[in-house]
């Protein structure tokens, strides 16, 4: 199958050349890293197993909530829409990050699962 070069749209990979320049989405995730490291930090200083652990799960969380956060802005932006502020990116990974979690599980345990020979 040949494909003609004149009829190829380099539409999206453009879109994605101008993802890669954007300095807002690594704000978006440097944000919620930072914040994530602060309070491992804090939480560690008190030399408690339990505030280390919970301040390691919320790294963990704020990492995969500016993620999210920096995706939301990128796809606002490659649909010609009103890029959202820190802010509303930073909130939204927060919301779809219980979404995200179970996606995980769901995948992982499906591996499992397809792992078992019946």
């Amino acid at each position: 199958m040949k494909t003609d070069v004149a009829s190829l749209d380099f539409g999206i990979i453009t879109k994605s050349l101008q993802g890669l320049t954007l300095w807002q989405p690594i704000a978006i995730f440097g944000a919620a890293y930072l914040i994530g490291l602060i309070f491992f930090g804090l939480l560690s200083a008190t030399h408690s197993i339990f505030a280390e652990l919970v301040g390691a799960l919320l790294l963990v969380a704020l990492f995969g909530a500016g993620y999210l956060g920096a995706g939301h802005f990128l796809s606002a932006v490659a649909q010609d829409r009103n890029p959202p502020t820190l802010v509303q990116s930073l909130s939204f990974g927060l919301f779809t990050l219980p979404r995200f979690i179970g996606l995980i599980i769901l995948e992982h345990a499906s591996e499992s699962f397809s792992a078992i020979k019946l």
